[in-house]
């Protein structure tokens, strides 16, 4: 197992763009989809994504990541900080026995350029 977890957060809710993070860029890929075929590059890493939709966790899931639970509301609020939302996946993982990572790598679906050398050279 890997010692580095990709944590993505996407949540819905966006107050200017509507489901901005299921927008298709250069009418291919949504920016969700496009986060995930970029990390799945990685080898030997474990893609989480941390969302409050249903509509997302069976995208992330139908991509190859995993969505070990839904989002609180609390945690998926527009003034809800992604810390909040990496610390309840922290959280989780220590309620339910899992294995907490030595490093976690958050890649937000926000960043849609962000090429697959940049994440290997960190």
């Amino acid at each position: 197992m890997s010692k580095l977890e990709i944590f993505i957060p996407a949540r819905s809710g966006s107050q200017r763009i509507k489901n901005k993070n299921l927008q298709k860029i250069n009418k291919k890929d949504s920016l969700l989809v496009n986060k995930i075929k970029t990390c799945k590059k990685i080898s030997n890493t474990k893609i989480i994504v941390s969302t409050n939709s249903i509509k997302i966790k069976k995208i992330a899931q139908k991509n190859g990541a995993e969505v070990p639970f839904i989002r609180k509301k609390k945690y998926a609020t527009s003034k809800a900080s992604t810390i909040s939302a990496i610390l309840e996946y922290l959280r989780f993982l220590k309620e339910n026995g899992k294995i907490i990572p030595e490093y976690l790598m958050i890649l937000p679906v926000t960043n849609p350029f962000l090429k697959f050398e940049s994440i290997k050279k960190s």
